[in-house]
């Protein structure tokens, strides 16, 4: 054969690759559009509360825009295939496969926007499906997955990278290192399917051929034959003639079972007539066996063919052959000869006589078992915790969908349960995210072992898990096992040698009461768990109509909170401090107050944790700091360079790096000196026992700035606290001050706790004094301080400073 032949027939397969490419490519078109439509307008929902601005509503058209210009391809293609080449259809569709990838990287900078930890975990768990789903759907053809692909996870990275940290950095890190990863796979199975298809390509062109040519070879006998019944008188030469034509056949029946040895797929070749078979070496290589290990009958197949696929093979294998379908392709399993199945993927294509009677059938196998092994592995990823090996969020929501359709036939009940682990956030920042993760290991068993087969345990992310529970006929079904997992966190997990008690709180939501959708379940049940966690933790609550009230009602203190200082809606009070021996006014404790325009004046004790969770605290708590110390300044000159004022400061405050020099700076800045400024720290701030909080007390009493312990008494653990912090002032709540004169065990822990004080050095400040007989008792305890309504209700600061001018001038 000529070089120039050759290459010919080189650049024919290449060709056919192409077109075989481009064929998938255009037919998950529609499937693939219509999940990006979905996903679009579900996102748009999840995003458009966070976001004021008109970027979503931008992003989602041009999504949809994309996809619209995907969809007007792949019509365009099926009506007309030949209205371009292969190449201009494979450069449209890469067009249009760049245009998505860079609408969908346009989500990415959502993350920053949201400013919301669940909305950007559950951006960057969309990215990576997204990513997932390309290595399926575009690894038969590289540039189509790389314009898809890195547009989304490059924009991941650069976002990343612009919060400058060290944990966006090293996110950042890994996610270039999953987009190298990814597409190293991705290329891999991109060569095994173009070297697939290119075999399949080659076959198909070889078995053609060698068809036709065995059809042309039995048309010229066929001929010869007649015209030797015609022409008596030409017996010799028509005898001659018909041994020239056996002898080309026989070279071409040669020819064909060279051609079928050689082959890479398994071959072989069934005459229908004579019921002969012919196996190729490589039929029986793929099995484990030698050439001459297996017999070239019917029944070798029979007998290496998985049970249940055999019957289904044959019927329809006997369709092909009888006309009733068009073609032969199936996937079955055969047994190696060491006793592992073999996945096979099978072909067959028909030689038919001149009658069109089925007269030879030749096919190919195929091995797809690595195929088959990557195609389980990326669908494991998708659909399975990495960490756990349970079922992810998607698979969760998948299985609750299915389980609602079992249940409106079955007419049961179902419940979702909804856990958070408690205290887990401590063990990830006191011990390490490597030990959380063995302890949410440990905890994904227990949880398994508490319930039912037919249940399921799914983990939605981080120390969130969800169990899904089947066919149940009441409530206290799902209360029963609602009880036993809470005990399967009664004893310890043992990790590192240490032994570590960890709790979990749990919510329930009951199908259909309680919703009719997944989301609606999930959402309610998280409702309930949250409700379990302000009970005490450790407990477990059934999802009721209050509980979503006073959801709504956080999300709109939440929602109320944002921009509220620069809307000038917070304001400081001050209480008058009271020195018990001179009745005179030596300090004041700042209080924050909101007035809302829609929410009116929202309590202290209800806005507050909302800002903790949020961080807008941060900021609320340097406009106090600095209205304080401005006003305290001010007021020392008017009476006394003793006069000090004492502000609240949260756990959130304490955990950010800047607040001691803040505060330094603050201090410096104004003139006041920091023996003036004392901080009242509640036992919250000190339960966590993190490091940067300890540096931060340590550092802002070497500065001279006095501490407080607030709300003395209501904790478990205050004793310990007093001794091991360098407190200066202990403040005795008021709940005690309430029952001082009724009430002889709070008598008792009142003067027991200024005697203990004045044992350490402390000074004592009785908050909430409301009579004078509790002014005389706490006076006769030799009580230093006392602040509360007998002397002044919060006032502002300018009717403290009308106060303070009143004292002087009477004095």
């Amino acid at each position: 054969m000529s070089k120039t032949k050759t290459s010919k027939q080189s650049e024919r397969v290449k060709t056919l690759i192409a077109e075989e490419q481009t064929r998938i490519l255009f037919q998950q078109a529609p499937i693939s559009n219509a999940t990006v439509y979905a996903v679009a307008t579900l996102f748009y929902f999840i995003l458009i509360p966070h976001i004021d601005s008109g970027i979503v509503e931008i992003w989602v058209i041009s999504l949809f825009a994309t996809a619209t210009f995907r969809l007007v391809l792949w019509a365009l293609r099926r009506r007309d295939p030949r209205k371009m080449t292969t190449k201009q259809w494979q450069r449209a569709y890469l067009f249009g496969c760049l245009m998505v990838g860079v609408a969908w990287s346009l989500i990415v900078p959502h993350i920053y926007l949201t400013d919301n930890l669940t909305v950007a975990i559950g951006l960057c768990m969309l990215l990576f499906g997204i990513v997932a789903s390309a290595v399926v759907i575009l690894s038969v053809y590289l540039p189509a997955f790389v314009v898809y692909v890195y547009p989304q996870l490059l924009t991941l990275i650069g976002t990343l990278l612009f919060y400058g940290d060290f944990a966006h950095n090293t996110l950042a890190i890994a996610t270039f290192a999953y987009l190298v990863m990814t597409t190293l796979f991705t290329r891999n199975v991109h060569r095994n399917l173009v070297e697939n298809i290119g075999l399949e390509v080659q076959n198909r062109r070889l078995i053609d051929e060698l068809s036709e040519e065995v059809r042309s070879r039995e048309t010229t006998i066929d001929l010869r034959t007649s015209e030797l019944q015609d022409k008596n008188s030409a017996l010799s030469k028509e005898i001659n003639e018909r041994e020239q034509a056996e002898s080309a056949l026989r070279k071409s029946e040669e020819r064909f079972e060279l051609a079928m040895r050689g082959a890479n797929d398994g071959v072989y070749d069934w005459n229908l007539k004579t019921n002969e078979i012919y196996y190729s070496p490589r039929w029986k290589k793929m099995l484990g066996y030698e050439d001459d290990e297996l017999s070239n009958d019917f029944s070798t197949w029979e007998n290496l063919v998985e049970n249940k696929d055999r019957e289904r093979s044959w019927v329809m294998l006997s369709d092909y052959i009888e006309g009733k379908r068009d073609n032969f392709h199936i996937e079955f399993k055969m047994r190696h000869k060491d006793g592992h199945w073999v996945d096979i993927l099978s072909r067959a294509f028909l030689v038919r006589d001149a009658e069109g009677n089925a007269i030879r059938t030749v096919g190919t196998h195929v091995d797809i078992s690595e195929k088959k092994r990557q195609e389980a592995h990326i669908l494991k990823q998708a659909h399975y915790d990495g960490l756990t090996g349970l079922p992810n969020r998607f698979l969760a929501m998948d299985r609750l969908t299915q389980l609602l359709k079992e249940t409106d036939r079955d007419h049961q009940m179902i419940a979702v349960l909804f856990l958070d682990l408690d205290g887990f956030k401590r063990v990830n920042d006191t011990l390490g995210h490597e030990t959380g993760d063995r302890l949410l290991v440990q905890a994904a068993e227990r949880l398994k072992s508490a319930v039912r087969d037919a249940d399921s345990v799914c983990r939605l992310g981080g120390d969130e898990f969800v169990v899904l529970l089947r066919n149940l006929s009441e409530l206290t079904d799902a209360k029963a096992v609602a009880g036993n997992l809470i005990a399967q966190f009664r004893d310890p997990f043992t990790l590192d040698d240490r032994e570590l008690v960890v709790t979990t709180s749990i919510g329930i939501s009951i199908y259909p009461s309680d919703g009719v959708t997944p989301t609606e379940l999930l959402r309610n049940a998280d409702t309930a768990m949250y409700h379990s966690k302000e009970q005490g933790r450790n407990t477990f609550n059934f999802y009721t109509s209050e509980m979503n009230l006073n959801i709504s009602r956080s999300l709109e203190v939440e929602e109320q909170l944002q921009g509220a200082h620069k809307r000038q809606e917070f304001s400081v009070l001050y209480q008058p401090v009271i020195d018990m021996r001179s009745n005179r006014v030596v300090g004041a404790e700042a209080l924050l107050r909101w007035n809302n325009p829609a929410l009116g004046m929202v309590s202290p004790d209800e806005f507050i944790p909302i800002a903790e969770q949020t961080g807008v605290i941060l900021e609320i708590g340097r406009y106090v700091l600095q209205q304080a110390v401005i006003n305290a300044l001010q007021w020392q000159e008017m009476i006394d360079n003793e006069f000090r004022i004492s502000i609240n400061l949260s756990p959130r405050q304490f955990r950010d790096v800047k607040l001691v020099e803040f505060i330094s700076d603050l201090l410096e800045h104004s003139g006041l000196k920091a023996e003036a400024l004392i901080l009242e720290i509640t036992e919250g701030v000190l339960m966590s026992g993190q490091r940067e909080i300890v540096a931060a007390l340590d550092r802002l009493h070497s500065k001279g700035i006095g501490l407080a312990m607030d709300d003395f008494g209501t904790g478990y653990s205050s004793l310990s606290h007093l001794r091991n912090y360098p407190f200066d002032v202990l403040k005795i709540d008021r709940s005690f001050i309430n029952d001082l004169m009724i009430d002889a065990a709070d008598w008792e822990l009142v003067n027991a706790s200024v005697l203990m004080a004045h044992g350490m050095g402390l000074e004592v400040v009785a908050e909430g004094v409301e009579t004078e007989d509790q002014l005389k008792q706490l006076q006769n305890m030799q009580c230093d301080l006392a602040q509360g309504f007998l002397f002044n209700k919060p006032i502002t600061a300018e009717a403290f400073t009308s106060m303070l001018q009143d004292s002087v001038s009477l004095s």
